[in-house]
């Protein structure tokens, strides 16, 4: 990139730092560019981003997210986990991903601990069926459990889902998601415990996009790069 990492770090004090924002921004520059590519499928910036405004909106109408509510993913590398690290800070509330290895008592842990209200999974990977590993946990504080594949008994399907966030127009969406501040918190991560209990960060929405930023220079990804 051509910035140093001075000037590089003067510009993001200029900016108003949340992944939000970045989005935004990415989706009125670059809104027929291709964004994401999950198998087959592939979308730009601008649908990029309408997906994301859709899955906030459900969130605020089928969960209920209120602001600074804890919302946890056991999920593998496809779609809807790159959607909700936008969607649920744009919802208000605060994403908590946890590690697609962990066992029962490991994710029940951390979905105890960050009284989580929310969990978006799959139905089955690595050999693992997640929903089914977690039905002889103690969980008070998990309301909703939506899977991505297919359907589940007293699990919400994702299309079921996405479609509730009709309720919501677009435009209370984007007013809720315009509210975010850079110090507002982002995300809780979690160690994966190998020392003991896991120990958990609270990340705000300057530090993720930072953390993105510098990487970019790290691994000198120009804009004329888009792999």
């Amino acid at each position: 990139m051509e910035e140093s990492g001075a000037s590089a770090l003067s510009a993001l004090g200029d900016m108003s730092l949340t992944p939000l924002s970045f989005l935004d921004r990415s989706a009125a520059v670059w809104a027929q560019r291709p964004a994401v590519r999950d198998g087959e499928r592939a979308w730009s910036y601008s649908e990029h981003a309408e997906r994301v405004g859709r899955l906030a909106a459900s969130l605020r109408s089928e969960l209920r997210v209120a602001d600074g509510e804890r919302v946890a993913t056991l999920l593998p590398n496809v779609s809807a986990m790159l959607e909700l690290h936008y969607a649920v800070p744009g919802a208000g509330g605060v994403l908590v991903p946890l590690n697609t290895r962990f066992k029962g008592g490991e994710a029940a842990w951390i979905l105890s601990r960050s009284e989580a209200r929310a969990l978006f999974t799959v139905g089955e990977f690595l050999g693992q069926d997640y929903l089914k590993m977690l039905e002889a946990e103690s969980l008070p504080s998990l309301e909703t459990r939506v899977v991505f594949d297919g359907e589940r008994v007293n699990a919400l399907g994702w299309n079921a889902f996405l479609a509730e966030g009709e309720r919501v127009s677009a435009s209370d969406a984007l007013l809720r998601a315009s509210a975010v501040q850079p110090d507002d918190l982002a995300d809780l991560l979690f160690t994966s415990g190998t020392t003991g209990k896991p120990k958990g960060v609270m990340c705000a929405h300057a530090q993720t996009l930072r953390a993105v930023h510098f990487a970019g220079i790290g691994f000198d990804l120009a804009r004329q790069n888009p792999q």
